[in-house]
């Protein structure tokens, strides 16, 4: 479920992204609303699950909050809930800044919402690498 939410909130930001940079003209800002308010709903799903699903896998795996120096493993997940923390920064930044803004200045709002998109799916996939790498580790270390 972890992977699976995480990939669904990753793997549709750059169609969003895609979505949000083909609507520059005036006549699209009803459906850029529309688009950006369907991706906040799903993404409020996934957002959740990945959190409680990884509160729940790093509770599982070590019995308690990681510490930064307990092991490599332990080190590199709590670098990878720094990157989480940074793409939910960005994602509330989207949510609460600019989706409302869509109303009054819809191409500045589009803009920001772009931009943050293209820096969270960039996060994502670093998040997705990092994994990768730690995933091999003993979690407790040697």
């Amino acid at each position: 479920v972890h992977a699976l939410a995480a990939a669904l909130w990753t793997g549709t930001l750059p169609a969003l992204a895609l979505a949000l940079s083909m609507g520059e003209s005036p006549d699209a800002a009803d459906d850029i609303a529309a688009t950006v308010s369907r991706f906040s709903l799903a993404g409020y799903l996934a957002v959740s699950l990945v959190a409680v699903t990884g509160l729940i896998g790093t509770w599982l795996m070590l019995g308690s909050w990681p510490s930064w120096s307990a092991s490599p493993y332990q080190f590199w997940l709590g670098t990878k809930l720094a990157l989480v923390t940074l793409m939910l920064a960005f994602a509330a930044t989207n949510r609460f800044l600019f989706t409302p803004m869509l109303a009054q200045h819809p191409d500045t709002a589009r803009r920001g919402i772009l931009a943050l998109a293209v820096c969270e799916a960039t996060l994502g996939y670093a998040i997705l690498a990092l994994v990768a790498h730690f995933g091999m580790l003993p979690p407790m270390g040697d």
